[in-house]
């Protein structure tokens, strides 16, 4: 099932778009769970850190979508097009927009309502941060429909506006998340994800971190 996602002003490079990988009714375990790859908010990795691990999820009875979400670089690759704090809002609401798409198709999706994730790649982990952290809302998010149940980081790439005191401290809730990363990343460094990951554990929020020796940056889902 691929649809295109209806256009939202004039500031976006590429259109944004998703792919769903649909389990089927047999396996269906109810997760449902966004995937934002990374790219650097240049690209978009689509396959690599977003169908191939959406076609492995769906075998296990996950249901994903991918999403392609708007970038912020023009054609040359060099310079942001926008503002990073108005393109940020932009993406943003691409990523809410894809929650409220699983959450408001749960029936046929055979998903349950209330495990329903996001989750992200290096540049795509920053924007599913952005969503439970309520950071580039343009409007108070309905948070029946858009707001993730868990979220999952893969090396996540931790901006400085995800670090600065009081972003996590401020919230009274956050879902449970789950940190993944190597210590031999020099892009995406393990040890802010050890830092941010302490800052969640001790609001008392489950969450996991795994972190191995090996990877470099970029791992995807580990293959060679």
């Amino acid at each position: 099932l691929h649809l295109s996602l209806r256009r939202q002003r004039q500031m976006c490079i590429r259109d944004r778009s998703y792919t769903i990988h649909q389990a089927s009714k047999a396996t269906a375990t109810g997760v449902g769970l966004v995937l934002c790859p990374g790219g650097g908010y240049r690209d978009v990795w689509l396959d690599r850190e977003g169908h191939d691990l959406g076609i492995w999820l769906q075998k296990q009875g996950i249901t994903t979508l991918v999403l392609k979400y708007r970038t912020n670089y023009r054609a040359n690759q060099l310079e942001p097009a926008y503002p990073w704090a108005d393109y940020l809002r932009a993406a943003t609401a691409d990523a809410r927009q894809a929650l409220q798409i699983l959450r408001t198709q749960a029936s046929s999706l055979h998903l349950d309502p209330e495990k329903v994730g996001i989750g992200g790649f290096s540049a795509g982990g920053h924007l599913a941060l952005t969503v439970p952290l309520s950071l580039y809302e343009e409007t108070e998010p309905d948070s029946t429909l858009t707001s993730p149940n868990f979220v999952g980081l893969f090396y996540p790439w931790l901006r400085d506006d995800l670090t600065v005191e009081g972003v996590i401290e401020e919230h009274d809730s956050l879902p449970h998340m789950f940190f993944m990363n190597a210590l031999d990343d020099p892009l995406t460094p393990a040890d802010r994800c050890i830092e941010f990951f302490k800052r969640i554990h001790a609001k008392g929020i489950p969450t996991e971190l795994h972190l191995y020796s090996p990877g470099g940056p970029g791992f995807d889902m580990g293959k060679g």
